[in-house]
């Protein structure tokens, strides 16, 4: 076998109004190991933007013009192909589609890789300009082969996204299925999926909301088998802080510790503390500290009557910013002998919905105690311990992070957080996530 590789470029532009948004185009690829005489194409996807978009492409910088064994087509407004019906020698070199719109341009490349089989005795490599001419091996017996897809980065809550599910290799016809976490996605107005060619089927959502995060799978079947690929939605919003609270039996010279958890949006975060609308200055008595990306804690060593108020956690992001309060108050004088002795006291720490495919990352937060702890943590009464996607974490003497790359159906369940304290244990748990 002799292999000629040309660094083959396709640049996709797209074409509107100024003033909406400029086009991004779905990666995309050749076809692996195309053999001469052999069909091959490719599909430019303008998965972002709008339109009406506008496409050309051109080979090593000079536009392709239509012939019947080399062409260009648009298959629906946001949708072009380029095809080479059997590829030559002279189908080498560096293609680009553009595609523009009057917001602006994108592009998107790729690599053509020919394969020529010779006798051994023939073995002068194929010259640019050379014809050789063979018989194209049959894909006509061969499964799917669908090429690798993902959502477009930075979508907002209430913008339009849209992936193709583009089959580049195998035998007609295909039979296309597309799931939403496990779940099969019927078609309605906001969230549909479309057949545009024999082997390209498009899911488009018109307007993202915070349950069309997660993963997404198309899946492509013919009489010969199957192949499916996944992309995960992640959706650019402002930060969402789960609701939090002060001990109510919050007592004078106690430690208190409260935790702030962004359970929504996309990082980084920056975390203000404020105490009545003041900001709260690091010092050894009072201090905040960010535990994990989504995750920060405030303490008080001891808590005086100084410390009485109202407490704010402002989390920010590149999208927005959204707060939440909690009240510190003391019922009066408490004994503080046998406050010492009772066992710690947990802030919830698992957010009421989870989604499916969503990065999940909770705390577990002593907020008021007096000693040191051991944390356990068990998923429906067995210990959970380090894994693929699942990490644990002790991050202070009162705070442990649990830690889910990507929830599954196999994470929900009911979690439960151990303490071991004075010689007794302590139970924390939550209800399944949904």
């Amino acid at each position: 076998m002799i292999a000629i590789e040309a660094a083959s470029t396709f640049i996709a532009v797209a074409s509107s109004s100024a003033q909406r948004d400029k086009p991004q185009i779905q990666p995309f690829s050749f076809p692996p190991n195309v053999n001469l005489g052999e069909k091959a194409s490719l599909t430019c996807v303008a998965a972002r933007g709008s339109g009406p978009f506008q496409f050309t492409w051109t080979q090593d910088g000079k536009p392709i013009i239509n012939t019947a064994s080399k062409y260009a087509r648009t298959v629906v407004d946001d949708i072009a192909t380029m095809t080479i019906e059997k590829v030559s020698a002279e189908d080498v070199g560096n293609y680009t589609c553009t595609v523009s719109n009057g917001a602006g341009r994108d592009t998107a490349s790729a690599s053509l890789m020919v394969e020529v089989e010779r006798r051994a005795s023939d073995w002068t490599a194929l010259q640019p300009n050379e014809r050789y001419e063979r018989a194209a091996p049959s894909r006509h017996s061969e499964k799917p082969d669908i090429q690798p897809f993902s959502f477009s980065k930075n979508i907002a809550l209430g913008q339009k996204a849209s992936v193709a599910c583009v089959v580049i290799g195998g035998s007609e016809p295909f039979h296309f299925e597309w799931t939403h976490n496990g779940k099969m996605i019927v078609n309605k107005a906001s969230k549909y999926v479309r057949e545009n060619m024999e082997n390209i089927a498009t899911l488009t959502i018109q307007k993202v909301s915070a349950e069309d995060v997660g993963n997404y799978t198309c899946a492509v079947s013919n009489s010969f088998g199957k192949d499916s690929h996944s992309a995960s939605l992640v959706v650019e919003g402002r930060p969402d802080v789960m609701p939090f609270s002060f001990s109510a039996n919050s007592a004078l010279d106690q430690k208190s510790t409260v935790s702030c958890v962004v359970t929504f949006g996309q990082g980084p975060f920056d975390f203000l503390w404020t105490q009545d609308g003041k900001i709260i200055e690091d010092s050894p008595r009072k201090h905040t500290k960010t535990l994990a990306e989504n995750v920060a804690v405030m303490t008080i060593e001891k808590v005086t009557a100084e410390d009485l108020g109202n407490y704010t956690c402002t989390v920010a992001n590149a999208a927005g910013s959204s707060s939440h309060s909690a009240t510190l108050a003391i019922e009066g004088q408490k004994a503080n002998k046998w406050l010492s002795q009772m066992a710690p006291k947990l802030q919830e720490f698992f957010p009421s919905h989870t989604a499916l495919g969503q990065k999940s990352q909770v705390s577990c937060v002593v907020y008021e105690d007096n000693g040191h702890f051991t944390f356990t943590c068990k998923k429906d009464g067995l210990p959970l311990e380090h894994g693929p996607g699942t990490a644990i974490r002790q991050v202070t003497e009162a705070a442990s992070l649990l830690m889910l790359d990507a929830v599954t159906v196999g994470d929900i369940g009911k979690h439960l957080r151990r303490q071991q304290w004075s010689g007794k244990r302590f139970v924390h748990s939550r209800p399944p996530c949904t």
